[in-house]
């Protein structure tokens, strides 16, 4: 899985996903997220890898693509139960902070 999220205002999907694509990087079972504003429309197909399917969160949209294959490849569809939901994640600040516990070495 390769997660690709640049900075929203940067216009850095189209440079980023052509390289990627033809890059030796992907193996035909890789799967590409790409985090993005919704309104930002990004294409179907960039080189070698094609939008299988996405979702909208918020005002953010997850766009998945694989590599084009001769039809071998099973296509990704997300689900829902496989989303994790903000309200999964501790909230920030309630974590504890790392310390030093020796040479090289940190505990919480």
């Amino acid at each position: 899985i390769v997660y690709v999220d640049p900075p929203f205002a940067d216009g850095l999907y189209e440079e980023c996903l052509q390289a990627l694509a033809r890059s030796e990087l992907l193996m035909e079972s890789s799967l590409v997220v790409v985090e993005h504003h919704h309104k930002n429309a990004l294409q179907e197909k960039y080189d070698k890898l094609t939008r299988q399917s996405e979702r909208k969160l918020g005002d953010s949209c997850l766009s998945y693509y694989q590599l084009a294959s001769g039809g071998s490849a099973t296509k990704f569809e997300p689900k829902s139960e496989n989303v994790l939901r903000r309200e999964q994640f501790p909230p920030r600040g309630s974590e504890r902070p790392l310390r030093r516990s020796g040479p090289g070495g940190l505990e919480r």
